[in-house]
């Protein structure tokens, strides 16, 4: 169980929010008992849930900071 954890972190969050069902597929290869592939199941879907959400705000934030940018030229031209 360790080893599948341990497997599972070396991989990039990122990576997880795109490649998730591949992801999930290559950390269990089939040899994993079915207990432990739902609560990894789980754990991945909250995990790719929150680096999602996470990086939407992220990216929500640069472009209202870029917005904010924007509207300080437009004014400094006038």
């Amino acid at each position: 169980l360790y080893t599948y954890y341990l497997r599972y972190q070396q991989i990039p969050s990122h990576y997880i929010c795109k490649h998730s069902p591949n992801v999930l597929a290559h950390i269990t290869q089939g040899y994993v008992n079915w207990g432990f592939f739902f609560s990894l199941l789980l754990y991945l879907e909250f995990r790719e849930l929150a680096c999602c959400f996470v990086s939407t705000c992220f990216l929500q934030v640069i472009k209202k900071k870029l917005q904010l940018k924007k509207k300080k030229k437009k004014k400094k031209k006038k």
